[in-house]
């Protein structure tokens, strides 16, 4: 008997004895490709070779999810696909990177751990699928986050990869400036805080900029209900102020941030803008 070329779908043939076998077996074959989805488990620490028999067989599948039961695995493992023309979702159920080729020296695609992509695999290399087609793998949230502890209040995003959805904390972002010349002491800014937010220690990727240098270095205070947490400096010369910050500080809703001037005016530091970046709590 002969079958299809590429899904190896028996021919019936003519005048064939009991050709609902044969019918039958190739709707199972259909109904896998098609909507089919099947879990394979590494029971030992070595590659995974796909069984390529003719029939109803694991390189069928549209969705195929691999897990290592007791953590079997102790490194990366390959998926080995073989000869047979595979179209189909390749989940990452491990904690170890897997890759999808058809022999152990062929191009392959590599899949992090919790993370899923839609491969094409023939006898000799393996590669990803459009990514449009790829981000039509999943539509909702019961696919496994890349960041599985996250709590309330993130947000939900596409990984950089395109393959797998994840968790990213909110951005909290706070500019303002002053345009003349601050006095000594001088309240800059006194902002009631509405939502509650975090700047980490450092204040890392914060900014601060004037238009016209200092004479003197000139520190500017940052406050949080009074108490300093931060300080701002601008030396001469220079157009651009460096924060430095200890310790992360949280904000709640009714905390007050402040930012008060150097205690000693400077002759000409002017055109301030302060830009600080955080996260909501």
């Amino acid at each position: 008997m002969t079958d299809t070329t590429n899904m190896k779908v028996t021919h019936l043939e003519s005048q064939q004895n009991t050709p609902e076998v044969t019918e039958n077996e190739a709707k199972d074959i259909f109904d896998a490709a098609l909507r089919g989805g099947k879990t394979l488990n590494f029971s030992s620490d070595a590659d995974y070779t796909i069984a390529s028999a003719v029939g109803v067989q694991d390189w069928h599948y549209a969705v195929l999810t691999f897990t290592d039961t007791g953590s079997a695995l102790t490194t990366g493992r390959n998926i080995i696909t073989g000869g047979n023309l595979m179209i189909c979702s390749f989940n990452n159920g491990t904690g170890n990177t897997l890759t999808v080729r058809p022999s152990a020296g062929a191009s392959g695609v590599s899949i992090s751990p919790g993370a899923r992509k839609l491969c094409r695999a023939n006898g000799s290399a393996a590669h990803v699928l459009d990514t449009t087609m790829v981000s039509n793998v999943f539509s909702g949230l019961d696919d496994v986050p890349t960041y599985t502890s996250a709590q309330g209040g993130y947000n939900v995003q596409i990984d950089a990869e395109g393959s797998s959805i994840e968790f990213v904390q909110r951005p909290y972002k706070l500019a303002f400036s002053f345009g003349g010349l601050p006095l000594a002491d001088q309240e800059l800014l006194r902002l009631p805080v509405m939502d509650a937010f975090t700047l980490a220690s450092s204040l890392t990727g914060s900014r601060a900029v004037c238009a016209v240098s200092a004479t003197a270095t000139a520190t500017f205070t940052l406050k949080k209900d009074g108490s300093q947490f931060a300080t701002c400096v601008f030396v001469p010369t220079s157009l651009v102020g460096a924060y430095t910050a200890s310790t992360i500080t949280s904000f709640t809703a009714s905390s007050i941030l402040t930012v008060v001037a150097p205690a000693s005016a400077d002759a000409s530091l002017e055109g301030i803008g302060f830009g600080l970046n955080g996260v909501l709590s």
